[in-house]
């Protein structure tokens, strides 16, 4: 995989905070830098960390955790900056997001199906989560929220779907989709191993490796259900984001060059 140098910003407080940007869609465009940036929560954030906020401008940040994960690990942000903090909570219909906050709090003994439970969460933010992703393409429509920011706890569950749908909206290639969303596995693989490092047994590692990963089977699962749902990618994102082609223009001629 081929990773562009510029895509992840380096900061102190959390792992997992890149551009969108680079990508080329299937008519040859590319998604300005810049303008898009995805993440996990920003309750660590450093001074320096807070700099570089400041540097890149972010207009809008769209968190799609819970009331009680946003409790937990409130997002600390530059307080100087005039940044607009929308909230989109979108839980997983089968608690996934707070097995997974438990397992990266380093709780143990948690047996469960993981790789199944993640099945299922990808199909609810496909099948249930239409309000809170609807909502998120309104912010993205209007280019004066930009450049915006959109995180949730890790980065790369319900921020991943999302990354998916507007990466769709553009019109990039399923398989580069793909790879955007495995990036997760590269930027937090030192964090994952660690955490996978204090298993006690093989199953538990496996429970632990199925929340922490993101893996291909995930996402296709959202897919699935999509063309079950509306018959295409295409379809879905007008008939269940309201998507016309007037919208999907305008999110053409603010993200793409």
């Amino acid at each position: 995989m081929k990773i562009h140098p510029g895509r992840l910003i380096h900061l102190e407080g959390t792992d997992n905070f890149r551009d969108l940007g680079g990508y080329k869609n299937k008519e040859g465009l590319t998604v300005k830098w810049g303008k898009l940036y995805r993440s996990g929560r920003l309750n660590n954030l450093s001074e320096s960390d807070h700099e570089i906020i400041s540097i890149l401008k972010i207009k809008t940040i769209v968190d799609f955790r819970k009331k009680d994960e946003i409790e937990k690990h409130p997002n600390i942000l530059p307080i100087e900056n005039k940044i607009n903090s929308v909230n989109l909570p979108i839980t997983s219909g089968v608690n996934g997001a707070g097995l997974t906050s438990k397992i990266l709090a380093g709780e143990k003994n948690i047996h469960v199906d993981g790789h199944e439970m993640m099945l299922n969460a990808y199909t609810f933010y496909s099948t249930k989560a239409q309000e809170e992703y609807k909502e998120f393409f309104r912010l993205l429509l209007k280019n004066d929220n930009c450049p915006l920011l959109f995180h949730c706890t890790a980065g790369k569950d319900r921020t991943g779907f999302a990354a998916a749908m507007l990466l769709s909206a553009l019109e990039v290639p399923k398989e580069t989709i793909f790879e955007d969303y495995l990036l997760t596995n590269h930027y937090r693989k030192a964090f994952n191993e660690a955490k996978m490092a204090g298993a006690d047994d093989d199953k538990e590692l496996e429970t632990i490796k199925s929340f922490v990963e993101v893996r291909n089977v995930y996402l296709e699962k959202s897919f699935q259900e999509i063309e079950q749902l509306s018959g295409s990618v295409e379809n879905y994102l007008f008939s269940e984001l309201k998507l016309g082609s007037e919208e999907i223009n305008q999110l053409r001629r603010n993200f793409l060059e």
